[in-house]
């Protein structure tokens, strides 16, 4: 394949589609695979002394060519002139067979590090609206979002409909509009006032077994609920509490939170990041005969951190209590 219309200092993006092994498959044990070689050469000097400068690239991709599936790979190359350019294809298999392949290309005509810099001034301008409250977070969002799309056109990205669709991750909205309805329930209907009061009433006013059963709701809630969320409707009740038993709330919410954080970590629901990393379809199919030995080590190392970072807290409160009850 020869490309001739191509500008000065731009990149080249390939994009690959065939039978391919997931990125979380052993690349050892690919026998097949198929080479991807791009040559640019370009002639300089003087007229009496010409001289030619080659750039190759060699792109590495390992198959299965049994499989029906595509799997589609991309990469950037960099190019330093706008002389015609040689991209060649070779597939080495073990049997003589038809593998299906497509490929695309893109001329992008802006460096890396500048793509890097306008995704900064995005972020950071998105950041600047929500912080500051200039427009309502969903509009900055939105305008976030186009600015990305207006960015990725200019610099010869432009993304198809259809990949744009695709970039939306429908299962994480759905989880989280359905959690914050259910914290909009049960704030309405005062459930964190009645975990609180119960939780005074089991405890029978003493400090320690409350702070420890507040504790407990609000990682159980937040392994079902959104954190941040419980977090903030647990502040009040919570405030509230240690004003009638004149105790400082700071160390209490502090255990709280870290309760939360725990509670959140522990189910695949209980924070939008586990929502998005369990649906990843290749990731739980490649990776799931090593989660349950990963799980217990990371079970026994979250409890002995639990007793760790509640040390402070747990100190400090029970100084706050002996010197009321003094």
């Amino acid at each position: 394949m020869n490309l001739t219309d191509f500008r000065d200092n731009s990149l080249l993006k390939l994009q690959v589609g065939g039978p391919f092994l997931g990125e979380m498959e052993a690349v050892q044990e690919a026998q097949e695979y198929i080479l991807i070689q791009v040559e640019q050469t370009e002639e300089g000097g003087s007229r009496r002394r010409r001289t030619q400068q080659q750039v190759l690239y060699n792109w590495t991709i390992p198959l299965h060519s049994q499989r029906s599936d595509q799997i589609l790979r991309t990469r950037t190359f960099e190019m330093v002139s706008s002389a015609p350019i040689l991209i060649s294809v070779q597939a080495f298999l073990l049997d003589s067979q038809v593998v299906p392949l497509s490929m695309t290309h893109q001329s992008l005509y802006v460096t890396v590090e500048t793509q890097v810099l306008i995704a900064g001034l995005i972020l950071a301008g998105v950041y600047v609206l929500i912080i500051f409250e200039i427009v309502h977070r969903t509009l900055a969002a939105m305008l976030g979002s186009l600015a990305a799309l207006a960015a990725l056109a200019f610099i010869g990205d432009r993304p198809s409909l259809m990949t744009v669709v695709e970039w939306i991750d429908y299962e994480t909205l759905a989880l989280l509009f359905g959690m914050m309805i259910l914290v909009a329930i049960f704030s309405e209907t005062g459930f964190f006032d009645y975990c609180a009061v119960k939780a005074y009433q089991l405890s029978r006013g003493r400090v320690w077994p409350m702070i420890m059963i507040l504790c407990l709701i609000a990682a159980v809630l937040s392994a079902f609920l959104d954190n941040v969320t419980t977090m903030m409707l647990f502040t009040p009740v919570t405030i509230r509490l240690c004003e009638v038993l004149n105790l400082d709330p700071r160390h209490v919410l502090i255990a709280e939170v870290i309760f939360t954080n725990i509670g959140g970590a522990a189910t695949a629901v209980g924070d939008p990041p586990n929502v998005i990393i369990v649906s990843n379809q290749d990731l739980r199919k490649k990776v799931c005969n090593y989660f349950p030995p990963f799980l217990l080590d990371a079970g026994s190392f979250t409890g002995e951190r639990i007793l760790c970072c509640c040390r402070v807290p747990v100190e400090s409160v029970s100084g706050t209590c002996w010197t009321n009850y003094t």
